[in-house]
């Protein structure tokens, strides 16, 4: 399938492909809450190497750290070097203007971008819980304290340089099922004894038969597959440094930990396991541990490239010898 482009609105593009004597810096100038900032690093190679680094921070306009991590680099084939990073908004960071700034770690080279998050109204909701439900959520329990912890294990293992290929993400369900929840709902949960606590959706509900297929959306490794508390049978997929995606209340899984994926790959089944009133799949995805929303995903790349960066370049036509050639 055709790569798709969309809102290729970069604050700087160079688009000529050629040698600067500084790198260019490009970045998405508006993101929604829940969404994510595209940032792009081209033309570094002269000034700071083909295997330089960058330091990448998103900072409030107080100047307050909200990201701090280094950039990973794309792997393409061909083309020149490029760099990227990805940030995502959390639902709860207010509305404005906010720093992307990038430094590189083998000189003095820095340069910040100004951008915007914009705001989006998420729908609310209230879920009533039985009994069983409520002590699920509420009763002490230490496996769901060890849960919790290896989850932000993996949201905090970030490996800057074991970046594959950019993935485009496509739906992980098929036909038959229905968008039973969105994304970013504030649910208020009510409890069988009457005590109420609110939390957010951090992904999307793609309810189905039980037994339905789910497959990978995109190309990447298993950093868990396994049953959870809350959670139920879950997997977990890393597509680039710190961007993963996560499957939860499966009826079955179907790869196992450290796989390499490619879309399409069955990863299990829709189910009905953990805290779940019935048969669905929680779709979620994580960037450096922030939740977007992932119907977004399937609408654009996660770093918004210029064209020269997603064909190969075109053969050079052969050239005929000339006449007499060889003789």
């Amino acid at each position: 399938m055709p790569i798709k482009l969309f809102n290729l609105f970069f604050l700087t593009v160079n688009l000529a492909g050629t040698f600067q004597s500084e790198p260019t810096l490009s970045v998405t100038p508006t993101a929604g809450q829940g969404e994510w900032f595209s940032v792009l690093i081209e033309n570094y190679e002269e000034r700071e190497g083909r295997d330089a680094r960058f330091q990448v921070r998103f900072l409030t306009l107080a100047e307050k750290e909200l990201i701090n991590r280094q950039s990973f680099p794309l792997r393409y084939g061909f083309g020149p070097a490029v760099q990227a990073f990805v940030i995502g908004t959390y639902l709860e960071w207010p509305p404005g203007d906010y720093i992307v700034e990038v430094k590189s770690l083998r000189t003095n080279w820095i340069k910040r971008e100004t951008v915007r998050i914009t705001p989006v109204g998420y729908p609310s909701a209230e879920l009533r819980l039985d009994r069983a439900l409520t002590d699920l959520i509420t009763a002490p329990d230490p496996r769901k304290e060890e849960d919790t912890r290896e989850f932000w294990r993996i949201m905090n293992t970030y490996e800057p340089f074991a970046a594959p290929l950019l993935p485009e993400f496509v739906k992980p369900v098929v036909d038959p099922h229905r968008t039973s929840s969105p994304f970013g709902v504030r649910r208020t949960y009510i409890y069988h004894t009457g005590r109420r606590s609110v939390s957010y959706h951090w992904g999307v509900d793609y309810a189905g038969p039980t037994g339905t297929p789910v497959y990978a959306p995109a190309p990447g490794r298993v950093v868990l597959a396994k049953s959870r508390v809350v959670s139920g049978n879950t997997v977990m997929i890393e597509h680039l440094p710190g961007v993963i995606s996560i499957y939860y209340h499966l009826n079955t899984i179907e790869v196992a930990r450290e796989q390499e994926v490619q879309t399409g790959t069955l990863i299990g089944t829709i189910g009905s396991t953990g805290l779940s009133t019935g048969p669905h799949l929680h779709f979620e995805v994580r960037v450096h541990g922030i939740p977007i929303s992932p119907e977004t995903l399937y609408k654009d790349l996660l770093v918004r490239l210029p064209q020269h960066y997603l064909s190969p370049p075109a053969p050079t036509p052969a050239v005929a010898p000339a006449v007499g050639a060889g003789e």
